[in-house]
């Protein structure tokens, strides 16, 4: 029988480099907190364990760990406008005030929903990684 790759266990030199904690906060928690180097990775080990109630949370983790990481990708694209409009203000573009300040205002806003998005999903991811560990542990002392 050949192995599944998803739960075999990986030699150091081929294990993919951490994930980078900014632009992929989800995927950065997961490989922190629980050892998977892809979320999907706990679907595999969840169904290698036999606990039924594994699966579900590994598919949430893997869910929210993903709007997490898309959550970083839009913060990153809003900053990256600021930044370049800022840059154009500052090199002596001409704007109206009226503009200037109302693209000021959306863009701080699209950034302080962001912020809060990414809190509530990193707490939601870590309830999440709580319970998968406690029901891992759990399954574990049953074998």
């Amino acid at each position: 029988m050949t192995p599944n790759p998803a739960i075999a266990p990986v030699d150091s030199a081929s294990t993919p480099a951490a994930p980078d904690p900014v632009r992929s906060p989800g995927r950065h928690l997961i490989q922190q907190r629980l050892g998977a180097a892809r979320p999907r990775d706990l679907l595999a080990r969840a169904t290698h364990t036999g606990n039924p109630a594994l699966a579900p949370i590994a598919a949430q983790l893997t869910d929210t760990a993903a709007r997490l990481d898309a959550t970083a990708d839009t913060l990153a694209r809003h900053l990256t406008t600021l930044r370049n409009y800022a840059d154009r203000l500052a090199a002596g573009a001409r704007v109206t005030p009226c503009f200037a300040s109302a693209a000021m205002t959306t863009l701080g806003a699209e950034i302080d929903l962001c912020l809060h998005r990414q809190d509530l999903l990193r707490e939601q991811l870590h309830a999440q990684i709580d319970t998968y560990t406690h029901l891992d542990n759990a399954t574990a002392t049953r074998r």
